[in-house]
């Protein structure tokens, strides 16, 4: 008997960067909900994106957000892992001399970047609909549970990767859908966040269902024993699920679930 169930959103549920969310869930969620299966939504988003997303089954679900750095419900933070600031500093210091490449940082009450990108806090305030805030130093402001990246063209992905590379072994590095370079504390993963709502819960993996797509999915999908990557997913997350489903565009992650229901 399936107990708990985790999805990621971009590239998932919904198209990278938007909230163009099929409304068929909500109920699909509410229904599962009753039937007393316990509902997470695992992402690279901040846990207020993930609010805004499902305002209207907030209250019914748990929040794995930040790659599982935080763990909460609504109006309540269960669990919060911070990246090791020596290590956070260093990463912005790396991305600081590159004209495209920013950095965006993310506590508890959202996002703060440095570069004033209309572009970007764009994409932030009404892609992910997450509070943001531009500040003058980064390595000033309190620490942070997720550090990212932003790469918005190819040829800055190749210099991104450079700077994989020199802060490898310091932080947990994952790729997270086009535009994304994701740092968390070293260990820190959406399969940490999951388990850690098994043994709270008493769910075993063996009932537990989990959808993903891209390289930050991976723990998450070994979490558990029914773990479905979309048709889209990259290569590395299809080797880790068991099983797959559609595509995003195509509702895969809906279409498994009303089969539940």
């Amino acid at each position: 008997m399936i107990k708990l169930i985790a999805t990621d959103v971009d590239g998932t549920l919904v198209p990278e960067g938007t909230a163009d969310i099929n409304t068929e869930i909500f109920e699909v969620i509410a229904r599962l909900h009753e039937k007393g299966i316990q509902i997470a939504v695992s992402s690279g988003r901040h846990w207020s994106s993930v609010e805004w997303l499902f305002r209207p089954v907030a209250s019914k679900l748990f929040y794995v957000t930040d790659n599982g750095a935080y763990v909460g419900i609504r109006g309540r933070t269960l669990f919060v892992n911070n990246t090791r600031r020596a290590y956070t500093d260093e990463l912005i210091r790396l991305v600081r001399g590159d004209e495209e490449l920013a950095i965006v940082a993310s506590d508890e009450n959202g996002y703060a970047i440095e570069k004033k990108d209309e572009t970007l806090i764009s994409l932030l305030t009404e892609g992910y609909h997450t509070k943001c805030r531009v500040v003058d130093d980064l390595t000033k402001q309190n620490d942070f549970m997720k550090t990212s990246v932003y790469c918005p063209t190819e040829s800055s992905w190749k210099r991104a990767e450079k700077i994989r590379t020199a802060m490898q072994g310091k932080l947990k590095i994952e790729r997270s859908g086009e535009k994304w370079l994701d740092t968390n504390a070293f260990g820190m993963n959406k399969g940490v966040g999951i388990r850690l709502l098994q043994n709270s819960l008493s769910i075993r993996p063996e009932e537990t269902m989990v959808f993903g797509d891209q390289g930050n999915d991976i723990e998450m999908l070994r979490s558990a024993w029914y773990s479905f990557a979309v048709k889209n997913a990259v290569p590395r997350a299809k080797e880790a699920a068991r099983f797959e489903a559609d595509e995003v565009s195509r509702n895969g992650v809906l279409k498994i679930l009303k089969m539940l229901v």
